[in-house]
Formats: C-alpha cells, structure tokens, sequence
C-alpha cells in the first residue's frame, strides 16, 4: 500500500476528493507494494483504483483519463522493506573476516 502524502489541486484525485493518508491499495487488480508500483500501474488509461481512507473505509473508484494525464497524487516516501531472511550474509561480514572478497570490492 502507498500512503497519499499530497494531492495536486484541480487533478483527477482532486476531483474524486481523495484525502491525504488514504492509502492506495490496488490499481487495476494489482496490490500495490510501493511507489515504483503505483507509477507504473497508475500509466493506464483505465483505471480501478481500490483506495483505504483515513478512517479504514474501503472505497472503489473507476477512472478513464487521457494518454499521459496524471493522477495527481503525491505519495508518501516508501519506507524500507526488510527481508523475511533477515540481514544477507554479505552485509554482516566485515573486511576483515572476508579479506579476498573486501580487496575485490575496494579495486573496482
């Protein structure tokens, strides 16, 4: 889900009177995980956008817009996903445990 950080007077999330702190949590049927995903399913020109306002209610919008038209919805800056695998192993080495791969590294 992306939270709505802003909204641009006069667009199309305007007009639908979208509130800053809903969170988009669809577009067209696909859950949206983070801004990269909203940019790029929000291209279409049709849309369903399954939408959580600020107060938990669940709300579906149908949008036709033209080629290229935005939204108008800023989003929230993304926060950082951890991994369900917890820190890799390659972060959790130090330079001096790993001095062949660390040399390799510095080099380029």
């Amino acid at each position: 889900m992306v939270r709505i950080a802003q909204i641009e007077s006069g667009s199309i999330a305007d007009e639908l009177e979208l509130e800053i702190g809903s969170r988009i949590v669809r577009v067209n049927g696909e859950r949206v995980r983070d801004n990269i995903d909203l940019t790029f399913l929000l291209a279409d020109d049709e849309l369903e956008l399954e939408v959580e306002a600020p107060e938990g209610e669940t709300v579906i919008y149908e949008v036709a817009k033209d080629p290229g038209e935005a939204m108008g919805i800023v989003p929230a800056p993304d926060t950082i996903r951890s991994s369900s695998r917890g820190t890799s192993s390659w972060a959790a080495r130090s330079p001096s445990t790993c001095p062949s791969t660390w040399e390799r590294c510095r080099s380029r």
